[in-house]
């Protein structure tokens, strides 16, 4: 029964612990120290302070024995680490009653939660404790005073700490700082941005043969990175080196990270190799930034090459690894690799986030897949996230990429009703799909939803339903929607202005036609080519022949090439008129302008 305890305990298992723990006191056996340790050391690691501390007084009221130093460490470290001081303090004081007493890490573990929670006071108040009543304090508890000081952005106060250990006649004689102690101070001076500071107590290391390690240097190149001093970073690595202190992976990735803000690619890579040559195994933080200097250059092979690498040396694959080269595949359009490191990622207990759902979601809109943008849709929902803009916005794109208006409705409903601004790309996307479909009710419904949502409404999803509409020769509605754009934040541009002088071209209206071009020149938007085919249309349309000349000639000035569709309305315009000569000059005019005759040309 005891071993079964501590297989339970030490596997995680707290509930199939406690319950062995009970059934072997209700048998009457008394459990040992050890199993009463191991299930302490479990509901400690398990953030259960407070059970590890009431098996700790179960264990001295229950006559099993005392407990040791050990377990009532554990406790006060577990409380250390969620800075509750009082209950660290407190454990530390009944220890007499449970018949141990403290010792060096007792203390430690206390200096460690004043510490945590910025108590400088306290945590000197401790320490001075241990040098006057025992036990004498190591530099593990002076790491902890001055990390205090530390915590608590006060460096002078860290300084004279290390000032007072110096003196070999004063009160704290006997206690020697370590290279930790002077890094905790070093640390202190280079986040408030003293470099020079902290490299002064480099050299003071130095001085008292403290050989500086790898942490020291890694302070200030971690400052100097952070602030963008990419020049600064590099001469301290050098420097580093040059004083014969090694770089480590946590040194390596600081200066990754340096480069890549400085979008400086060629600089990480060499690095990176460099790394590599001495024998430093990246960890994922380095493969995650070489990962991204090769996603963002959508180079797949070399993408590929660092996912075996990192998989052939037990290198940890995490979200950020899996997302990066997610970005890689989705952009090149491979779905089926993509899905495959989802796959991976379930496998490897890493779980995928919105960001991963949303690319393959993406993926799957832009291959006209609607059936698997909704199966990963399921997933998502599945994983208990919630969709968001981007996902829904994917969605109801993936459905009209695949031809789906209905259901690409009523995702966007369904996210109105949950609350969710899908972006104007969402609001789009249906608007142009009705427009092509000459739906032209459904188009304005969903574009009068953009205008109410307080989206920005461009000039191209206006054009849409002003185009549908002359499409269909509905000029005062076509004039209604291009009113509505002066009204709103966009501009009306060319396209608008030639889809209304269209459609008056459609219904035979030359006057209507006109005064739209003028109404546009006045703004201030030149004519362009379909403009003025569509006017000479009219004109064509009504056998106006000498306004369809006058129109091409101010096509002409305005150094506008003329189509095959200019020249055709112009011969229609004289066929119109019953001027035949004219009809056939235009006809062979057409070699002039560089323009082969249809059948169009011909027939008309």
């Amino acid at each position: 029964q005891q071993q079964r305890v501590q297989l339970a305990a030490k596997a995680g298992d707290i509930p199939g612990a406690e319950e062995a723990m009970e059934r072997l006191i209700a048998g009457g056996a008394a459990p040992t120290q050890a199993t009463y340790g191991v299930l302490i050391s479990a509901e400690a690691k398990a953030g259960r302070v407070a059970e590890a501390e009431r098996w700790l007084h179960r264990m001295a009221t229950a006559g099993h024995g005392a407990p040791n130093a050990i377990s009532v460490n554990i406790v006060i470290s577990a409380y250390a680490k969620r800075s509750k001081v009082d209950m660290a303090e407190a454990l530390l004081r009944k220890m007499p009653t449970f018949g141990v007493q403290p010792d060096v890490m007792t203390y430690n573990a206390v200096l460690d939660a004043c510490a945590r929670a910025g108590e400088v006071e306290r945590t000197e108040a401790w320490f001075r404790n241990m040098m006057a009543k025992g036990p004498k304090p190591n530099s593990v508890s002076l790491s902890f005073v001055l990390q205090a000081c530390s915590n608590a952005s006060d460096i002078e106060r860290a300084e004279s700490w290390l000032e007072a250990l110096a003196d070999a006649s004063g009160p704290y004689a006997g206690v020697e700082a370590n290279a930790i102690c002077y890094n905790v101070v070093i640390h202190a001076c280079a986040k408030a941005g003293e470099i020079d500071r902290a490299a002064g107590w480099i050299q003071r290391m130095a001085d008292v043969n403290i050989k500086p390690t790898v942490n020291s240097y890694s302070s200030i190149i971690h400052r100097l990175a952070k602030t963008g001093d990419m020049d600064g970073a590099e001469a301290w690595f050098e420097r580093m080196e040059e004083e014969g202190v090694e770089a480590d992976a946590v040194s390596y990735n600081m200066m990754l990270c340096t480069c890549t803000k400085a979008s400086d690619a060629p600089k990480a890579l060499r690095l990176f190799k460099q790394m590599q040559d001495r024998g430093i195994t990246p960890n994922t933080v380095c493969y995650n930034l070489v990962l991204n200097i090769y996603a963002r250059r959508g180079d797949r092979s070399r993408v590929a090459a660092c996912l075996e690498e990192m998989r052939r040396l037990w290198v940890p694959l995490d979200r950020v690894t899996y997302n990066t080269a997610m970005k890689t595949l989705v952009k090149s359009g491979d779905v089926e690799h993509a899905e495959a490191l989802v796959q991976e990622m379930w496998e490897k207990g890493v779980r995928p986030d919105t960001y991963t759902y949303n690319a393959l979601i993406a993926a799957c809109s832009r291959r006209k897949d609607a059936c698997a943008a909704e199966r990963w849709f399921r997933c998502f929902r599945k994983d208990g996230l919630e969709p968001d803009a981007i996902t829904y916005g994917s969605m109801v794109d993936a459905y009209v990429q695949a031809g789906m208006v209905p259901r690409a409705e009523q995702m966007l409903q369904e996210a109105r009703d949950a609350g969710v601004a899908v972006s104007a790309g969402g609001y789009s996307v249906l608007v142009s799909a009705a427009a092509k479909a000459q739906d032209i009710h459904r188009a304005e419904r969903w574009l009068v939803a953009m205008e109410e949502s307080q989206l920005e409404v461009n000039s191209w999803v206006y054009n849409a339903v002003i185009g549908a509409c002359a499409r269909r020769g509905d000029i005062a509605r076509a004039e209604r929607w291009l009113a509505r754009i002066g009204a709103g934040r966009a501009q009306a541009d060319v396209a608008s202005y030639s889809a209304v002088v269209h459609a008056c071209a459609k219904a035979g209206d030359l006057l209507r036609a006109e005064s739209w071009i003028s109404e546009m020149e006045a703004a201030g938007v030149p004519a362009n080519v379909v403009t003025y085919n569509s006017v000479i249309n009219a004109c064509a349309r009504c056998g106006q022949s000498g306004k369809a000349e006058r129109w091409f000639q101010r096509m002409q000035a305005g150094g506008i090439a003329p189509t095959l569709m200019t020249i055709n309305s112009m011969i229609h315009a004289c066929s119109k008129a019953g001027d035949l000569d004219k009809a056939e000059r235009w006809l062979r005019a057409m070699r002039d302008h560089r323009l082969a005759p249809d059948s169009v040309s011909y027939c008309t």
